[in-house]
């Protein structure tokens, strides 16, 4: 039996677990009846955290999780009620076709926009595809002092700049110099300058300061103006009126309050802190910076190793991203 197998671009984009779980479900059953030779386990996807729960069960399992829809996501139900029967041959040909086409889509930049990632030496890399099959573009901006995603909205801030992109396009805003602490929403972005220790609220371009006053070290700015803070050796979660809200214990070293719970990291480890107060934990070593690359997904640097954390419920995973190239020449930072 001849099998010839088509590559064709497809317009519509399907993520590394579809593409995954879509071989697995439907190509290999029909190879295995042609070839006497094992197939290979093809639903394991690149990734480093098996997570371990906190409760009191204290069981592991693997976080990662395919729908069972995913051949119907990607329009590739052999729907047997609306066309004539097909020879096993042609069955297999168009299979494998599809699949493909499905796999073909996800390469390069063409996969679905994630957000953005800050590199070792400071650069800002926007980053494409799904857990497990990251793209990393070249930088956009180089000297990014800190980063934050949601939605369609990056929010950096340079030395004395804060930038963002969103389909209004690019703004540049001056801002106080340093660092800031950045947490974007729906319509924008709230922020934190340590060197003024003020709090500010960007849109659309504009920065207002805000009449916001805590006290301690501003770690991370959350959902609904919450703060994470570090008082006397403890970093607490309290709301913008000083309400204490949760406390996080002695070892956590940084912190990142997201819409899918609390992401933080001790001298071993980064564990997610659920909304229901559960908690997973993934080895990583020596996680110094945590911001949000993008909806679902947390960035960790650690020394010379960039992770990304999936927080999405159910999907929970540790990934390492691609290490983008160190050696290149400094860019005009705007000012």
């Amino acid at each position: 039996m001849r099998i010839v197998i088509l590559l064709s671009r497809n317009s519509h984009t399907c993520g590394g677990d579809v593409a995954h779980a879509l071989v697995r479900a439907a190509l290999a059953p029909a190879v295995s009846r042609l070839f006497s030779t094992r197939w290979p386990d093809l639903d394991s996807v690149p990734a480093l955290g098996v997570a371990r729960s906190g409760d009191a069960a204290r069981t592991s399992a693997c976080a990662t999780s395919f729908p069972t829809n995913v051949c119907e996501k990607c329009g590739l139900i052999d729907d047997h009620r609306h066309s004539p029967p097909l020879g096993s041959s042609m069955r297999i040909a168009i299979w494998l076709t599809m699949a493909a086409s499905c796999v073909w889509a996800q390469s390069g930049p063409g996969r679905p926009a994630l957000g953005q990632m800050l590199d070792r030496q400071d650069g800002l890399h926007p980053v494409y595809g799904v857990g497990g099959s990251f793209h990393v573009t070249s930088p956009t901006t180089e000297g990014v002092l800190s980063t934050a995603c949601a939605g369609t909205l990056c929010v950096a801030k340079t030395e004395s700049s804060i930038i963002s992109w969103s389909t209004a396009g690019t703004m540049v805003t001056p801002a106080p110099t340093g660092s800031a602490i950045i947490a974007v929403d729906a319509t924008g972005a709230t922020i934190y300058f340590p060197s003024t220790q003020q709090f500010g609220r960007w849109q659309n371009g504009s920065l207002t300061m805000l009449n916001l006053t805590i006290t301690g070290t501003v770690l991370s700015l959350g959902p609904g103006l919450t703060i994470a803070v570090e008082r006397s050796g403890t970093l607490w979660i309290v709301s913008s009126d000083g309400t204490i809200l949760d406390s996080l214990p002695p070892s956590a070293t940084a912190a990142l309050l997201t819409a899918n719970g609390i992401v933080y990291a001790t001298s071993s480890a980064l564990i997610l802190r659920k909304s229901d107060g559960s908690e997973l934990s993934f080895p990583a070593q020596g996680v110094q910076d945590l911001f949000a690359l993008g909806d679902g997904y947390a960035e960790a640097r650690a020394g010379g190793i960039l992770y990304a954390l999936r927080t999405i419920p159910g999907r929970e995973q540790l990934f390492q991203l691609p290490q983008p190239v160190t050696e290149r020449s400094p860019r005009e930072l705007p000012k």
